[in-house]
């Protein structure tokens, strides 16, 4: 947990430093969010139908289990995600299409336009 602690903090001083890609900042609000359950819990918690051995760092949802709203509750066809995973997917969609539009606006610009 010590290091997802300082993975958040890195991310969030990436951000300071480029503020002009929001994408950032929404992938360090989402991974607040999982580390806030972490915290919390001890660990990610996962039903119990998520698997029969239990990795590091994930606990089973039970009656003690705090911010259930936040762990791994969503499931997919393979495997369980939260809403801070969410968030951070979508901020990595958010700096892939930052990157992209930054790609097409400099090849657009620097073409040379014949005159008429």
């Amino acid at each position: 947990m010590f290091f997802y602690t300082i993975f958040l903090v890195s991310l969030f001083i990436v951000y300071v430093f480029n503020t002009r890609a929001p994408g950032f900042l929404v992938g360090f609000i989402g991974g607040c969010f999982n580390w806030l359950v972490v915290m919390a819990n001890g660990g990610m918690p996962v039903p119990r139908e998520a698997t029969q051995n239990l990795p590091v760092g994930y606990t089973y949802i039970n009656d003690d289990t705090v911010l259930l709203p936040l762990a791994d509750i969503f499931e997919n066809t393979w495997m369980y995600y939260s809403i801070g995973d969410i968030i951070i997917f979508t901020g990595i969609g958010m700096l892939f299409l930052q990157l992209f539009y930054f790609i097409v606006k400099n090849r657009v610009s620097k073409q040379q336009y014949p005159r008429e």
